[in-house]
């Protein structure tokens, strides 16, 4: 027999609201649990097997970490900013706008002069600033997966992309802290 108020274990971590249809506004509580249930799973991260997460890992493994080692290789004490654009669609675009306001070099991650490149402040040459390109990848995969001529699916797009986005960033963010290298020089931040 089944206990009021208990909830079977293979309900555990979904939310499951329950109202009293006798006392009033009682759906209405339980609905809004519902929902904001599903907002803090819009801004969650948690390492799952996305396309964010492996282009997360990717672009730390052959972008971050090597900067960051060399850094301290070389003893320089520099900071990394890496710009998370809101238009991921054309990022290309976004990097020409940002760099124009923001006027930099563009110098190897490697020491041997080849791509790929950090962008270094003119203005702070301690400073360097970079806006994951790889991120156009995720874009076009998405917009393959989830094509734009389906009726009502452009808000399901852009959530979709927003997700990706904010998990990208979580699992840099992780990666970045598990890295002695990396955690007291590389910031993320959106653009």
């Amino acid at each position: 027999m089944k206990q009021k108020g208990k909830v079977p274990s293979d309900y555990y971590g979904v939310t499951v609201p329950t109202f009293d249809m006798n006392v009033s506004g009682s759906l209405e509580l339980a609905m809004n649990k519902i929902v904001i249930a599903i907002e803090k799973t819009i801004t969650s991260f948690s390492f799952k097997p996305i396309p964010s997460t492996a282009l997360a890992l990717g672009y730390f493994d052959n972008f971050i970490q090597p900067l960051a080692k060399r850094w301290v290789k070389q003893s320089q004490n520099y900071a990394l900013e890496v710009m998370l654009p809101k238009n991921i669609k054309d990022i290309r675009t976004e990097v020409s706008v940002f760099r124009k306001s923001n006027p930099s070099t563009p110098v190897s991650v490697y020491e041997d002069g080849q791509r790929p490149v950090v962008h270094q402040y003119v203005a702070h040459p301690t400073l360097f600033w970079d806006i994951p390109t790889t991120l156009s990848t995720l874009y076009k995969m998405i917009d393959i997966a989830h094509p734009v001529g389906e009726v009502g699916t452009n808000s399901d797009k852009d959530a979709w992309v927003k997700y990706e986005v904010v998990n990208f960033a979580g699992t840099l963010r992780a990666l970045i802290q598990e890295c002695s290298a990396c955690r007291e020089m590389i910031t993320i931040k959106h653009m």
